[in-house]
C-alpha cells in the first residue's frame, strides 16, 4: 500500500513526500514506543565475544547466513529496479509503483496457503520450488519490461519469498539453539546487506538503462539460491 501511495504522491505532487511521510510516521511511532516496558531478559552465561566467535565458526550458521545474503540480493536487488525499469519504458510513477506493489500483495495473499503447504512439503523442495519461481519471474521481466510482465514478476517474487524466506528463517532458529538470538540477528542483517550490495553493484547498469542485464543476473542468483539452498537444507536434515 505504501508503494502504491508513494508512486501516486510522486506523480501528483513531489517525490520528496514519499520520504517525508514515512519519516514523519516513523518519528511518531518512535515517540509512542517509549511507553512500552522493557521485556524481562535472561542473563547471558557467556560473553558476547565468545558467542560471536562460536557463531562465526559454526559452519551451518555460516551456510544459512550465506543463503540469506543471496536471497536478499535476488529479491531486494531486483525489486529496487522494477519501478525504475517501468519508468524508463515510459510508465508514470503511480503505475510503476502499483506494479512493484504486487510483491507485497502477493506475499500477503499467499501466506494463508503457505501455512497449509509448509507442514506437508519437505523444506528442501520448498526452497527449490520457491527459488525456481523467483528465477521464472525475473527471466520474464528480463525478456520484456512492461506493466504486465513487471506485475507478473512481482507476484512471483512475493509468493516465492514466502516459501523460501519462511524456510530459511525457521532454519536460522534451528541451526544453533545455544546462540539463537545472535544467529537470527546476523540472518536478518545478511538479508538486507545482500539487497544493499546487489543494488549498489547494479546501479551503474541502471544508469545506462541495462535493466535486462540486472534482472538476468538476479535470475541466475535465484537458480543458485534454489539449488544450493535445497541441497544444503537436505544435507543438514540428514546430519541431525
Amino acid at each position: 500500500c505504501a508503494t502504491v501511495g508513494a508512486g501516486a504522491l510522486a506523480q501528483v505532487a513531489s517525490w520528496r513526500l514519499a520520504f517525508l511521510v514515512p519519516g514523519t510516521l516513523a518519528a511518531l511511532l518512535a515517540w509512542q514506543l517509549r511507553r512500552l516496558p522493557e521485556p524481562a531478559a535472561a542473563r547471558a552465561t557467556r560473553s558476547l565475544r565468545s558467542r560471536l566467535r562460536a557463531v562465526a565458526t559454526h559452519r551451518w550458521v555460516l551456510a544459512v547466513i550465506a543463503l540469506a545474503v543471496i536471497e536478499g540480493a535476488v529479491v531486494f536487488g531486483s525489486l529496487t529496479f522494477i519501478a525504475a525499469a517501468l519508468q524508463k519504458s515510459g510508465s508514470g510513477a503511480a503505475l510503476a509503483g502499483s506494479a512493484a506493489a504486487g510483491f507485497g500483495f502477493a506475499n500477503a495473499a499467499a501466506s494463508p496457503l503457505l501455512t497449509r503447504v509448509i507442514p506437508r512439503v519437505a523444506s528442501p523442495l520448498l526452497v527449490l520450488g520457491g527459488g525456481g519461481l523467483l528465477a521464472a519471474g525475473l527471466i520474464l521481466v528480463a525478456h520484456d519490461v512492461s506493466v504486465a510482465t513487471a506485475l507478473a514478476c512481482t507476484v512471483c517474487l512475493g509468493v516465492a519469498f514466502g516459501a523460501v524466506h519462511s524456510t530459511l528463517q525457521v532454519w536460522a532458529t534451528q541451526v544453533y539453539p545455544e546462540a539463537r538470538a545472535l544467529t537470527i540477528a546476523f540472518f536478518a542483517g545478511a538479508l538486507f546487506c545482500g539487497g544493499a550490495a546487489a543494488s549498489a553493484l547494479a546501479a551503474p547498469l541502471a544508469e545506462r538503462g541495462a535493466f535486462a542485464t540486472i534482472f538476468a543476473g538476479t535470475a541466475a542468483g535465484a537458480v543458485v539460491l534454489a539449488v544450493s539452498g535445497a541441497l544444503l537444507r537436505r544435507r543438514w536434515l540428514l546430519a541431525r
